[in-house]
């Protein structure tokens, strides 16, 4: 949908076509200053919320009493309140023309607000956006009922607007960074078109920064970048093209993007001077940022340029860090502009052209010229219509030459035929879109956006196409409907393109009445005998003059071939997969499964019919079966004990043999343990037996031999499943208590095999003591030299580590025969002292325990 229309939410009250000129009465911008022009003069008034950087909107009514403000993030009502659902709109801080209030044509409650981001903003739909004011609600304060609406991706941060020729649509203008590209987006009374127009003019812009201006009665336009030319168009409010006039030459730039570029423009209110600010940091040309004039008038604009104000700081040769920043023309019929210097108090003030049309100094620049008592400006000025500036009063005219016609004509249709639209609309707009409505909701493609679009209709009568043609300029539409009549064309079916076997026929019948026919061989009869594979058309005419052709596709198929084999014999057991492999094929087994093999488990009689493209042929097998000899080993498991021998016999009528070991009579004899396996072959019919003879020794554990401490018992167990035993003493018991020292010896046996071990116990007196000197004296004289600990023989395993009494490690050992000399790990003497020995041994049952204690070493 190009036009994006109002949904009107209250009742709107709806005023004259003509834009009152005390709507740009009220200005708020930079911290907290507010302009009140109703008087003729600008008074001081409170903005108590507003802190912005650059750009701002405000608009008052036909009164000039305020309605709303904006910095384009948050919008407050003449209470100075936000307005409902008035956060978080899309411009920014430092975007110079952040927003643009523009009012609903021939609509006294409905507002737009355009929105533009600043340099490097992260928003992924960032643009130009719209956000829709209705002051019916909140008790007249307003609220937002649409909000951040993206109608152009890409955007710089430039937003102007100036009324269309037909003085009461609005033109809103913005630029795509990195392009030359203008879009004009046209706001009417029905909504915002949102079929831009656009332009292609100038340079490519590739900064973002900088304003873009109409003059007051929207002939011309001019947009100024850093470290760009500045550059005047021409603008037609008609159609909403922009086309390059003059170029103003970049003479003051010094590179970076906050150099002494041109920042801020206007024009007069006559339109025949424009103004430009520039400074920030110093300029290339003469030092310093600056405010010009150029005559517009002159045929070489650049020779006119005039220094109204240079930004020289109070000492000789120096320039102020800070210098002019926006311009903005006032109800009063002057141009205010911002002051950033670093002079006493002069961000306190606004410069001021009291005689903006006049040429040179004439225009009457006073430096500081509006005091704001304190209050700081800032680098932005409030962002308007530029018509409100306009000095005809806003009736500026044009001619308009632009008309758009929709019309179109078609030819004569029969159903099931495609009717061609010829699109005879006309337009002096450019380029237009055209939706076409063709009568026919059944047919599920009732409409088209073709310029020349073709329909078919499946059922015969009357129906009625709507042609709605849009222009993108302005949105313009035109509508035409006509008439148009369907008759019914002859209708036959020769049925699908098909396929026929391998001499077969088929009559193709397209009988209809009052209908004459043609074949494809130029017979006129009304049915055709097939014989061949071949394409076959007939052409019928009906009396109403409709004809229609049908045709048909026939192929001819050969039979498959399929085989299942010879007929066979298998074995007891066996299966066959009977195979009618055919990737196109269709299958029918005699048990009237359908897949593509089939499992033969049993004797009969096997048939498949494979059918290709229709065309079937069959196929018979005959399977039989033999049965599977006989032959049984014994149990699968049988123990053999040594010097036993075992006859395995596998004996059958009419039988081969094969062992294990390619020997080939019908018995076998073992003698040793192992795995034995027969075949057995009968009309090539085979089995297999096996069996595995076994010797299964016990296998008994009494434990390593071991010590048994004084005045103790210990428990021998031989316990295995099924099995006896017979221990040294010819005592029976699966277990045996020891209480002396001694060898000892068990048999056991399992199914006549016997195993036998036997175990060494030794006894010892186990008593645990250990004892430490206490004092060492290692100067090598024999007596106490080493730190021998005194243990008892029930200690199996200890560690000796000795601390310093800061208690860092200074001897370490794991060997019990390793005594301590004095010295530490480093092969040094310790000094005299105190030192602290711990010792962790494990007995010979395997307990575990640490003594602790000290020694004092005396050289």
């Amino acid at each position: 949908m190009i036009m994006r229309t109002l949904l009107l939410i209250a009742l709107i009250a709806i005023t004259s076509s003509t834009f009152a000129q005390k709507e740009a009465n009220i200005w708020y911008f930079g911290q907290n200053i507010g302009l009140d022009f109703n008087s003729g003069s600008p008074k001081l008034i409170n903005s108590p919320h507003l802190n912005q950087l650059e750009g701002t909107s405000t608009i008052s009514d036909k009164s000039g009493s305020l309605l709303f403000y904006t910095d384009g993030i948050t919008v407050w009502n003449k209470m100075h309140q936000v307005m409902p659902n008035g956060t978080g709109l899309k411009g920014g801080e430092s975007s110079t023309q952040s927003a643009l209030i523009v009012p609903v044509p021939n609509n006294g409650s409905l507002f737009y607000i355009f929105t533009v981001p600043p340099w490097g903003a992260t928003y992924s739909d960032g643009g130009l956006t719209y956000s829709l004011v209705n002051m019916a609600l909140n008790g007249g304060l307003g609220g937002i009922v649409e909000k951040n609406i993206l109608l152009v991706s890409g955007t710089t941060e430039k937003l102007a607007a100036v009324k269309h020729c037909n003085n009461t649509d609005v033109w809103v203008m913005t630029t795509i960074n990195h392009t030359n590209s203008f879009y004009a987006i046209n706001v009417t009374e029905k909504g915002i078109c949102t079929y831009p127009v656009v332009s292609k003019a100038g340079q490519k812009q590739r900064q973002f920064q900088g304003h873009l201006k109409f003059s007051p009665d929207g002939t011309k336009l001019v947009t100024v970048m850093p470290n760009q030319d500045t550059e005047i168009f021409n603008f037609d409010r008609d159609s909403g093209k922009v086309t390059l006039w003059k170029t103003i030459p970049d003479t003051i730039s010094t590179g970076p993007i906050f150099g002494a570029s041109y920042y801020g423009a206007s024009f007069s209110p006559d339109g025949t001077k424009l103004y430009l600010s520039s400074g920030w940091f110093p300029a290339i040309d003469d030092g310093c940022g600056k405010l010009v004039q150029y005559d517009l008038n002159v045929a070489d604009i650049t020779t006119s340029r005039t220094i109204i104000h240079n930004n020289l700081g109070t000492n000789p040769g120096s320039c102020l860090s800070w210098g002019v920043g926006a311009l903005q023309l006032g109800p009063d019929s002057k141009i205010y502009i911002t002051s950033w210097t670093n002079e006493s108090n002069a961000f306190d003030y606004l410069h001021v052209i009291a005689n903006p049309n006049q040429a040179g100094t004439a225009c009457n620049f006073i430096k500081n010229g509006f005091h704001l008592e304190g209050k700081l400006g800032s680098l932005g000025l409030p962002n308007f219509i530029e018509s409100y500036f306009d000095s005809s009063g806003g009736t500026t005219t044009c001619t308009t030459t632009l008309s758009l016609q929709a019309n179109f004509t078609h030819q004569v249709a029969c159903t099931n035929q495609p009717m061609f639209f010829t699109n005879q609309s006309s337009s002096n707009l450019g380029d237009y879109k055209s939706y076409w409505d063709f009568g026919d909701p059944r047919s599920n493609q009732d409409t088209s956006t073709l310029h020349t679009p073709t329909h078919y209709y499946d059922l015969p009568g009357t129906y009625t196409v709507t042609l709605v043609v849009q222009s993108g300029i302005g949105c313009k539409t035109d509508t035409i409907r006509k008439q148009v009549e369907v008759r019914p064309s002859p209708l036959v079916s020769l049925s699908n393109d098909t396929t026929l076997c391998e001499g077969e026929t088929m009559i193709l019948d397209a009988t209809i009445p009052n209908v004459t026919y043609r074949w494809q061989d130029g017979s006129t009869n009304a049915t055709f005998q097939v014989t061949q594979p071949g394409r076959y058309e007939v052409s019928m005419r009906a009396a109403n003059g409709c004809t229609s052709t049908e045709t048909i596709q026939v192929s001819y198929a050969s039979y498959p071939l399929v085989s299942l084999g010879k007929d066979t014999t298998l074995c007891e057991g066996e299966t066959l997969t009977l195979q009618a492999a055919n990737r196109r094929a269709t299958y029918l087994w005699q048990d009237n499964s359908t897949s593509a093999t089939f499992k033969v488990t049993q004797p009969g009689t096997y048939w498949v019919e494979m059918t290709v493209n229709n065309c079937s042929t069959r196929d018979s097998i005959e399977v039989a079966y033999h049965p599977l000899p006989t032959v049984n080993l014994g149990n699968r498991t049988t123990i053999l004990c040594e010097g036993e021998t075992i006859i395995l016999d596998a004996t059958t009528s009419n039988a081969t043999y094969l062992w294990q070991d390619n020997t080939t009579k019908s018995t076998y004899e073992v003698t040793q343990p192992g795995r034995y396996w027969v075949q057995v072959t009968v009309n090539n019919c085979s089995v297999t037996d096996a069996i595995e003879v076994i010797n299964p020794l016990p296998t008994i554990n009494l434990g390593n031999d071991t010590i048994l401490c004084l005045g103790k018992t210990m428990l021998l167990d031989a316990n295995t499943p099924n099995a006896t035993y017979l221990w040294q003493d010819n005592s029976t018991n699966a277990t045996f208590q020891v209480n002396q020292a001694g060898i000892y010896e068990v048999k056991v046996t399992v199914n006549g095999c016997s195993t036998m071990a036997k175990i060494n116990v030794q006894e010892r007196d186990c008593d645990i003591y250990l004892v430490m000197p206490n004092i060492l004296t290692p100067n090598e004289d024999g007596k106490n030299d080493l730190l021998v600990p005194i243990r008892s023989n029930g200690i199996a395993t200890m560690q000796t580590r000795i601390y310093n009494r800061w208690g860092n490690q200074v001897f370490s050992t794991s060997n019990p025969k390793i005594a301590w000399n004095g010295l530490a790990s480093n092969g040094n003497k310790v000094p005299n002292g105190v030192y602290f020995w711990v010792v962790k041994y494990t007995d010979i049952e395997g307990q575990q325990a640490t003594l602790k204690g000290r020694v004092t070493v005396l050289r």
